[in-house]
């Protein structure tokens, strides 16, 4: 089958099955949406300033999903001495009260920037789409987007809406994403002509997130990017907000602010106040701020989601080793949702000249079709992050993928390599290995390499 019949043969797989159909269309499931803070309850980030507002006038406490979401973007907590979430809270009122308007854009981005400091995953799941994406559709996005915001007619073949709308199975984010990249004509035609209207599930499915949401959604990836672009040396406080509001008006004048105004308001002037609300912060509220839009930190801490020691860090400019979250997907096979793009983040760190290869030396296998994203430490022995991290990982040519996965070989510290007993001298020869080999490890790739290493000598995983 080509690309075009897998698509459609993925999308009938799904109808035919209710428990699979549910799955692809939800939106309040772990990883239906790109943002999780979004939800079908919620439909902006500025309802959570509403809530938070309710509990503080003590304005309809009784309602538990108030407290969860003021608890999840670390704006309450039932510990009263907790000074950091004391003041994030201050924050939030006070950007309420510099933009009232429930619909403010302003306030939407204040609130996405303390997002990416809480429990909902906005750091992983935004970069999670930065390293997925081919690159034609990250350096167009900002057009798609535009197109996207003043339609009211929306075709799937604009990726800035349908990468939203298949996100929810990575089996079929993947096909659509390598239609695109294979021949953007040939993908737009067959969008339009043989999937916009044509499945009653992915109609269903866009009911579910309603568009207006998908289209803050990819408002709140374009503004992720504006956070990207900060310099993460800058130590003034002043200039790091000078060069934060730079980039939101370059933002706002790319996607022609009245494009949007029909879903979030704005108005001309606003910039200055809103940069002048963030001139006014206290010294804690400019530390929190700075936390919370410089990712010069781990998406753990980011997240404040695991156990990780905040002195771990990752430079900006080693972003594209930033690792997101792997999951085992329920469908008719156990599909592993990030595995294509764990694959894509390995090719795109060994391209040389563009062209990739088996990483044992001497080994003459080229082009990544050919090759295998093989984890050092397995999948099901993995963390989230683990699963997806790239210093987890070497493309290997099939046979080596085999031998490597069950333990016939391994390297040693100094990248040297461990042949086992499992192969004689005649098999080590069969498939191109020899005792002089050495390869070139990173330290991080080295701690799972170790773990591999043990586990071939002892002859189990630990």
């Amino acid at each position: 089958m080509n690309l075009f019949e897998k698509f459609k043969n993925r999308l009938n797989i799904l109808s035919s099955s209710p428990d699979l159909s549910r799955e692809f269309t939800s939106t309040s499931r772990v990883n239906k949406r790109v943002y999780q803070i979004l939800n079908t309850n919620i439909k902006t980030l500025n309802t959570y300033y509403k809530y938070y507002n309710d509990i503080y006038n003590n304005i309809g406490t009784d309602h538990h999903q108030k407290y969860k979401v003021c608890r999840d973007l670390r704006v309450y907590s039932d510990d009263i001495t907790d000074s950091e979430i004391s003041i994030r809270a201050n924050m939030l009122l006070k950007i309420g009260t510099v933009f009232p308007d429930q619909s403010s854009f302003l306030k939407t981005l204040f609130i996405f920037t303390l997002g990416l400091r809480s429990n909902y995953n906005l750091l992983s799941g935004s970069q999670y789409l930065i390293d997925s994406l081919p690159d034609r559709v990250l350096s167009n996005f900002d057009e798609y987007l535009r197109i996207l915001l003043t339609s009211d007619n929306i075709s799937l073949s604009n990726p800035s809406y349908g990468v939203f709308v298949f996100y929810s199975d990575p089996q079929l984010l993947d096909l659509y994403l390598d239609i695109y990249n294979s021949d953007e004509m040939e993908f737009n035609e067959f969008m339009k002509n043989e999937i916009d209207n044509q499945y009653e599930i992915v109609k269903k499915r866009i009911r579910s997130l309603q568009s207006s949401a998908i289209k803050i959604e990819a408002l709140l990836f374009s503004l992720f990017r504006v956070v990207l672009e900060l310099d993460s040396t800058t130590l003034i406080y002043e200039e790091l907000v000078d060069q934060f509001m730079n980039l939101v008006s370059d933002k706002l004048r790319v996607l022609d602010s009245d494009n949007f105004t029909r879903i979030l308001s704005y108005q001309p002037g606003e910039l200055q106040v809103f940069k002048d609300f963030l001139i006014s912060f206290d010294v804690n509220e400019r530390e929190e701020f700075v936390k919370c839009i410089k990712l010069n930190v781990t998406p753990q801490v980011a997240a404040v989601a695991s156990d990780v020691e905040e002195e771990t860090s990752v430079e900006l400019e080693e972003l594209d080793t930033v690792v997101h979250e792997g999951h085992n997907v329920t469908t008719t096979t156990s599909s592993r949702r990030g595995q294509n793009r764990f694959k894509r983040f390995l090719v795109k760190k060994s391209q040389i000249d563009g062209v990739c290869k088996c990483a044992i030396p001497g080994c003459n296998i080229i082009g990544e079709q050919y090759l295998i994203a093989s984890h050092i430490l397995p999948w099901q022995k993995s963390t989230a992050q683990e699963k997806v991290d790239p210093n987890n990982g070497l493309l290997l040519c099939p046979n080596h993928d085999l031998l490597f996965d069950i333990r016939a070989f391994s390297f040693d510290s100094d990248g040297r390599i461990m042949i086992s007993d499992k192969l004689n001298d005649q098999n080590i020869k069969a498939f191109g290995l020899n005792r002089d080999i050495v390869l070139d490890l990173s330290e991080q790739k080295s701690k799972y390499m170790s773990k591999h290493k043990n586990a071939m000598i002892n002859g189990k995983w630990e």
